[in-house]
């Protein structure tokens, strides 16, 4: 059997197509990748090497790094799939692009006042790594205080480097006037009689201005044995002087600050304070009056200003705890049972500018050891070491020229006592024991 003309053509054609495909050539492609910028990522592609044969597939992954992100392919590629596959028809050259992240930065303010950046941006976001300064700028009467939002709250400037979206609020709070600060006082009684006497606005406090207009503190605290403590007397500045009975009798009273300024405490202004342990005198007072510490049984110390010429008759009277008394130089008497019954006094130098000391000035000061006298002085008055039991020795200077009535009776222990040439009269009794 044999095959018909027609279909032995047909046959020959097929085989001849067939052959002609089996030997056309392979095509390549160049395959490559990058990152943009550099430091902004990679890419990975698989397979990872090229050239490629047309027609096989391959893809691209972007990789961003630290604070980048991915945010598109150029070059070849478009779009922000990731990863994406595509099939090699040509040369592709594949550019990855990141950027870095975008943080919000929120800048509040409480109180009066606003924030200025040093950084300025179109949008409300600062890429990462962006270092900002903030500056906060109070309005008038107010000021800043701290910074919420920020580990170094108190710094103004603020430098901050924004690596995350930031809320940062600039806090700003009302000035004051001094003058119309409360005084918060330790002692509620004290606040309850001033409160009661001088709150001129009526809102139930004392504020400093308040105080400071107080003039004269009257009677007020007079007879008052609630009272403990009023170390805030010091912020009524405008007293010119501790008046009269001002604290008598305020016998649980243990500590006050005077006010500076202050030039006088009159008479009996702390008699029987007994617990007053100590009480410092502004340098301003000039006058100390009579009785002003008299029975004051337990202030143990004292320094008189160095204004004060005189110390008045009964000004430390019976004040058994006072130990020690320093005296100005310029001072010029001692009145009539200054020191009496200063019993653990067991010395007191006066100076030289003293010319009087009064009846009875050291009567019973019984721990009195030695005492020497002013030069300035020409009398010694009756009783005036009256019962200076531990008294020992005195030198009187030349100039003395009389020994009052009792001067050193009941000094059992004088054993030593030198008699100027200028003494003219003892009177009775100045030596009786």
């Amino acid at each position: 059997m044999s095959l018909c003309p027609m279909k032995k053509s047909a046959l020959l054609i097929s085989l001849i197509a067939s052959f002609l495909v089996s030997c056309k050539q392979e095509v390549f492609y160049n395959i490559t990748a990058e990152a943009q910028p550099d430091k902004g990522g990679c890419v990975v592609m698989t397979p990872s090497s090229g050239p490629l044969l047309e027609g096989s597939s391959v893809s691209f992954l972007a990789e961003p790094n630290g604070d980048y992100v991915f945010s598109g392919w150029s070059g070849s590629l478009s779009g922000s799939q990731n990863p994406i596959t595509v099939v090699v028809t040509t040369d592709l050259n594949v550019v990855a692009n990141f950027t870095l992240r975008m943080y919000s930065l929120t800048v509040t303010t409480e109180g009066e006042g606003s924030v200025t950046e040093r950084v300025i941006s179109t949008k409300s976001d600062y890429s990462s790594g962006t270092v900002v300064e903030l500056t906060a700028l109070p309005s008038d009467h107010w000021a800043f205080d701290h910074w919420d939002g920020l580990a170094d709250a108190q710094t103004n400037p603020a430098i901050i480097t924004i690596n995350e979206a930031m809320a940062v609020k600039a806090v700003f709070v009302e000035q004051v006037s001094e003058q119309d600060t409360i005084i918060e006082f330790n002692d509620s009684e004290v606040k309850r009689i001033v409160v009661s006497k001088f709150d001129a606005d009526r809102d139930g406090q004392l504020s400093y201005g308040e105080a400071a207009a107080v003039k004269d503190l009257g009677y007020v605290f007079y007879r008052n044995t609630k009272v403990k403590s009023f170390d805030e007397l010091r912020f009524f500045t405008g007293l010119t002087k501790v008046g009269e009975f001002a604290f008598s009798e305020c016998t649980n009273l243990s500590s006050i600050i005077l006010p500076d300024g202050i030039t006088s405490i009159d008479q009996y202004a702390f008699q029987l304070c007994k617990a007053l342990l100590s009480i410092d005198l502004p340098d301003s007072i000039s006058t100390i009056g009579e009785g002003a510490f008299l029975s004051c049984e337990n202030l143990t110390s004292i320094v008189i200003p160095n204004n004060v010429s005189r110390i008045e008759k009964n000004t430390f009277y019976n004040c058994f705890g006072l130990e020690s008394v320093s005296i100005p130089e310029g001072l010029k008497s001692v009145g009539n049972y200054a020191f009496f019954a200063c019993t653990k006094l067991a010395s007191i130098s006066l100076p030289d500018s003293v010319s009087s000391i009064e009846e009875c000035a050291f009567g019973c000061c019984e721990k009195l050891v030695s005492f020497d006298v002013p030069k300035s002085l020409t009398n010694i008055d009756v009783f005036v070491f009256t019962n200076c039991l531990s008294l020992e020795s005195i030198s009187l200077p030349e100039g003395i020229t009389s020994i009052g009535s009792s001067a050193f009776s009941g000094c059992a222990n004088l054993v030593s006592l030198n008699l100027p040439t200028s003494l003219k009269r003892i009177d009775d009794h100045a030596f009786t024991i």
